[in-house]
């Protein structure tokens, strides 16, 4: 672990990204080597904040100039909204057993491809549980449409 964190380290320094390593006072603190390898921006003023991880659908979006387009949903409310988490919820069932596992990725899937059909329908990039731009404009939210998709419930 010492040698990965030195040669992190290293790496922020020589790109002169080294105040990623430094844990905003507003956000709470994830694991340092997890957010390092996901944050995205490539240092020439993109003009969106976001993570990788934060992703929900697209296409496959590896460079922060490609986006061009972006939308936001609530992915919590929706996957809320799926008939499998209401099951998980009414039945008392064990997100980390076999059932629950199941239901989860069936309730994830459901949310997945309602997004990717209004993410074509609107012509998005990219679909996003956050995403902000740096100069504070919004940035569409989905969220409606999306459970409008999955059957409005």
């Amino acid at each position: 672990m010492l040698i990965i964190g030195r040669t992190i380290l290293l790496a922020c320094t020589l790109c002169g990204s080294a105040q990623a390593l430094i844990p905003s006072a507003s956000a709470p603190a994830p694991d340092a080597a997890a957010s390092l390898s996901v944050r995205l921006d490539d240092g020439g003023g993109t003009p969106y904040v976001f993570y990788r991880r934060d992703n929900i659908c697209g296409k496959g979006i590896k460079n922060p100039a490609s986006i061009t387009k972006p939308a936001t949903v609530n992915y919590e409310a929706l996957l809320e909204a799926t008939d499998e988490v209401r099951k998980i919820k009414k039945n008392r069932i064990d997100r980390q057993s076999a059932e629950g596992l199941q239901l989860m990725t069936q309730a994830k899937q459901k949310v997945l491809s309602a997004c990717e059909t209004v993410r074509r329908a609107n012509s998005h990039c990219g679909v996003w549980k956050k995403i902000t731009r740096r100069d504070g404009v919004g940035v569409a939210d989905i969220t409606a449409k999306v459970k409008a998709e999955m059957g409005g419930k």
